[in-house]
C-alpha cells in the first residue's frame, strides 16, 4: 500500500494500526482465540519515505527514499482510547 500527503500524526496512527505492539494481535471474527481470528500485519523491511524535494530535484533513488525506521513511528500517545484497544486487542486475553 502507498500512502501520500499524511501529517505526522496521520502516519503515526496508521503505522501504529498496522503493525501493533508486542503482544497485540488484530481481530476478525468476533474475538475468537488466538490463531482462529487473530493476525498480524507487518511493514516491509524495505519501506520507505519520500522526501519530495529531493525526488523532484532530479537524485537518484537512494537520495531520495528516506528508510522507514518503525521505532520512530509507533507511538501510542496519538491514539485515542488507547488503554481500550490494548485490552480489545491484546493477543493472550483470550
Amino acid at each position: 500500500m502507498r500512502f501520500w500527503n499524511l501529517e505526522d500524526i496521520e502516519l503515526q496512527r496508521l503505522i501504529w494500526s498496522i503493525a501493533l505492539e508486542p503482544g497485540l494481535a488484530h481481530k476478525i471474527g468476533h474475538h475468537r482465540y488466538l490463531g482462529f481470528g487473530s493476525l498480524r500485519l507487518n511493514v516491509l523491511p524495505e519501506s520507505y519515505l519520500i522526501d519530495w524535494s529531493k525526488r523532484y530535484a532530479g537524485g537518484e533513488p537512494a537520495t531520495w527514499q528516506q528508510p522507514l525506521k518503525m521505532e520512530d513511528w509507533i507511538k501510542p500517545r496519538v491514539i485515542s482510547h488507547y488503554i481500550e484497544l490494548q485490552k480489545a486487542l491484546d493477543a493472550g486475553a483470550l
